[in-house]
C-alpha cells in the first residue's frame, strides 16, 4: 500500500477498517485486480458510504418546517437523531460546500436543542 493510501486507511476506525479490508479482498478475488487497485476501490466505497470516515464529522441537511437546517455530527446515527428531532428529507452534504455557499465562508455552531416531546 502506498504512503497516501496507508495514511487514509489509518484514519478509519476499527469497524470501517475491517469493512475496508473485507471489500478490498472481495474486489481482488472477484474482479482479479491487483491488491493496490482493490484497496483503492474499497477505500472509495467506504468513503462514499461513510462520508465522515476521514474527517470524523459529517453534515446532514434536513427540513424543519420551512427551515433548511444542518446537523454537524461526529456520531454515525446522525440521521436517526434528525428523525427524533422531527426533521424531514435528511441527507448527507459536504461541510465545505455548505459553509461556503450557505454561510459565506463562515458558520457559527451552537448547542443542539432538546428533542421535541
Amino acid at each position: 500500500m502506498d504512503e497516501l493510501m496507508c495514511e487514509l486507511v489509518n484514519r478509519l476506525n476499527a469497524e470501517l477498517r475491517e469493512e475496508f479490508e473485507e471489500r478490498a479482498g472481495i474486489v481482488e478475488f472477484e474482479a482479479g485486480l491487483t491488491r493496490d487497485e482493490s484497496e483503492c476501490f474499497a477505500l472509495m466505497d467506504v468513503l462514499h458510504r461513510y462520508p465522515w470516515a476521514l474527517a470524523g464529522v459529517t453534515v446532514i441537511q434536513f427540513q424543519l418546517g420551512t427551515d433548511t437546517c444542518f446537523l454537524v455530527t461526529t456520531e454515525k446515527d446522525g440521521l436517526q437523531r434528525v428523525a427524533r428531532f422531527g426533521g424531514d428529507g435528511s441527507h448527507f452534504v459536504d461541510l465545505a460546500e455548505v459553509v461556503r455557499e450557505r454561510f459565506q465562508g463562515a458558520a457559527l455552531l451552537s448547542k443542539w436543542p432538546a428533542p421535541v416531546e
